[in-house]
């Protein structure tokens, strides 16, 4: 950019170089203040169904999954094989995620995604898309952004992450501040 001839306030001086790229401007007038905004990044976790056939409603029948928002909201999510219960109802405080009948890597996911989007569930906090077998929550809303999305996901010790669901936490959210070109 290099210095230029400014008429006014400088006094006929050149002013000052303040181009160090295209990324950042640092401003060296006197009395001059710096403006910045706060940039969130969400935390996302993913899950995949890796069992894929009509064993999975008995393998992970009572099994349960715990998962936190950034408010920490925590809500348990449980797996039933019949009882008469519908995903997303609630069972002794804990979100139904129905298993019964269920026979593919793509539906046992796609409940869990109906149990985390229904109104018992993280309702909205927590967001869920779902391609093929694989669902990706993302920590959202107000306070679901940024360092207090990266929650840990628990899995109760009957749910085999091999050969059943795996899983990974949260990460990714981070909190950070950039000044405004202005």
């Amino acid at each position: 950019m290099g210095s230029r001839t400014f008429t006014g306030g400088w006094r006929g001086e050149k002013e000052p170089d303040q181009s160090l790229g295209g990324d950042f401007t640092v401003n060296h007038y006197k009395n001059s203040s710096v403006n910045y905004r706060k940039e969130i990044v969400a935390a996302t976790a993913i899950m995949t169904g890796i069992l894929d056939n009509n064993t999975i409603p008995a393998a992970l029948d009572a099994q349960t999954i715990t998962i936190t928002d950034a408010a920490g909201l925590t809500k348990i999510y449980k797996f039933f094989n019949g009882g008469g219960k519908s995903t997303g109802d609630l069972d002794s405080g804990n979100i139904v995620i129905q298993l019964t009948g269920e026979d593919s890597k793509e539906g046992l996911v796609d409940n869990i995604e109906q149990g985390i989007e229904s109104s018992n569930g993280h309702n909205g906090s927590i967001t869920v898309s779902r391609v093929g077998a694989v669902i990706t929550l993302t920590q959202a809303g107000p306070f679901g952004v940024g360092n207090a999305g990266n929650t840990a996901i628990t899995f109760s010790a009957g749910i085999n992450t091999s050969t059943e669901l795996s899983k990974t936490n949260f990460s990714g959210g981070k909190d950070m501040l950039g000044q405004v070109p202005f």
